[in-house]
């Protein structure tokens, strides 16, 4: 069980990655951060798998926090499928 904390008052955000995932994103403060301060967005995918995404930034506009976890997933997605062809 994780012990990572969901950011008070932070934002719920909805993204729709350029794959058509369909991710619901919350900011959470990382328990196992060296830095108490680490925050990141959990996102949470329609099959209900969690993902660690990108440092979450307070004040950020919605558009940028879709745009930038878009793109953060598709990267992820891009290392994955390098990987696999690796092994």
């Amino acid at each position: 069980m994780s012990d990572d904390t969901p950011i008070y008052n932070a934002p719920t955000i909805f993204v729709t990655a350029n794959d058509g995932t369909l991710f619901t994103c919350t900011a959470y403060r990382m328990a196992d951060a060296t830095d108490p301060t680490h925050l990141r967005w959990r996102l949470t995918d329609s099959a209900g798998a969690h993902h660690m995404g990108p440092t979450y930034v307070r004040g950020e506009s919605p558009l940028d926090v879709q745009r930038r976890i878009a793109e953060w997933w598709d990267a992820c997605k891009l290392l994955r499928d390098v990987a696999m062809r690796r092994d």
